[in-house]
């Protein structure tokens, strides 16, 4: 199916500066908070009411999404990074468009808040981005819509924030971002924050090969941002008097590694493995807590790819 990313008659989603009110500590996490957004569908949730089965719509997790942007002459448009199973998961069903949750509406439960609607299709075409080596687990997607409120606003990442690679090291804090399915539908409605180090890099630099966070991350977590924050500040005497900080976007979650154990239990003391009629072995799968990450370098060259496909056709 051919690619394009075509926008007539869609309402783009700008980006407003943080709030001044918002105290400094938490102003740098809130930015992050804002500009990732949880991707997801319609589901349903059957109860029974008067003795007859009533169905209730609710918004569905199936990934996260981070907000950066790109330039369409003059224009800037907000643009969505994500893993891209996430997308090809959803296309597997073949939807017209995907439900995009944004932060600025964590009081509103799953049940009464479904997003916005965003066209993965238009005039029968595929509207979203992906690289054409598949080894690569990134895609993109602009985020305009018909279903919007002019009033709300979307944090974009700058590119400010996208460091060299010799900027990170292993054992250095991250913080990731995400909307695990696991944590239940109350807490659906915001990213889940967790912090972790740098496990594993690749020797070589530049490279864009993925490396590994020591993180919890689960189904969900899936095109969430990993960051690093750090202090800057003068030393007086003994004490470092913190100042400033900066901030590193450092790459996209994309994988959990899994250690799968067999399935067993004790006959006459001892332990046995548990198979099925057929003699097959049960295995049961166990999070180590380390995360597979795709680093900022190949996000920044998706990016650089959208605008230069969007920059050919004409506005």
């Amino acid at each position: 199916m051919k690619t394009i990313l075509f926008f007539c008659g869609f309402i783009f989603i700008y980006s407003n500066s943080i709030s001044q009110d918002i105290p400094e500590e938490k102003a740098w996490m809130s930015m992050w908070q804002r500009a990732t957004v949880s991707i997801g569908d319609i589901k349903y949730d059957t109860i029974i009411q008067s003795n007859k089965k009533k169905a209730i719509p609710y918004y569905n997790i199936l990934g996260t999404g981070v907000v950066f942007y790109v330039t369409w002459g003059k224009v800037v448009v907000p643009v969505v990074v994500t893993a891209r199973h996430v997308i090809e998961g959803l296309n597997k069903k073949f939807p017209d468009s995907v439900k995009v949750r944004f932060s600025w509406h964590d009081d509103k439960s799953v049940y009464s808040y479904f997003g916005v609607s965003v066209p993965l299709k238009l005039n029968g075409n595929q509207n979203w981005l992906s690289f054409s080596d598949s080894s690569i687990d990134l895609a993109c997607f602009p985020l305009l819509t018909k279903d919007y409120n002019p009033s709300d606003s979307v944090q974009m990442i700058p590119y400010s924030y996208f460091p060299a690679k010799s900027n990170y090291f292993e054992g250095e804090d991250v913080f990731v971002l995400g909307y695990p399915g696991s944590v239940g539908k109350n807490y659906w409605t915001r990213a889940l924050v967790r912090k972790g180090i740098i496990s594993w890099l690749p020797k070589i630099e530049s490279s864009g090969q993925k490396f590994l966070i020591d993180c919890p991350v689960f189904p969900g977590n899936s095109g969430g941002p990993v960051f690093t924050k750090s202090l800057t500040g003068v030393m007086t005497h003994d004490t470092l008097s913190a100042n400033t900080h900066f901030e590193k976007f450092i790459g996209i979650v994309i994988e959990r590694r899994l250690l799968f154990n067999k399935v067993q239990t004790y006959k006459n003391g001892k332990p046995e493995v548990i198979k099925t009629a057929k003699d097959f072995v049960f295995w049961a799968p166990e999070s180590i807590s380390v995360a597979v990450v795709e680093p900022a370098e190949n996000v920044y060259k998706l990016l650089k790819i959208a605008e230069e496909q969007m920059n050919k056709n004409p506005k």
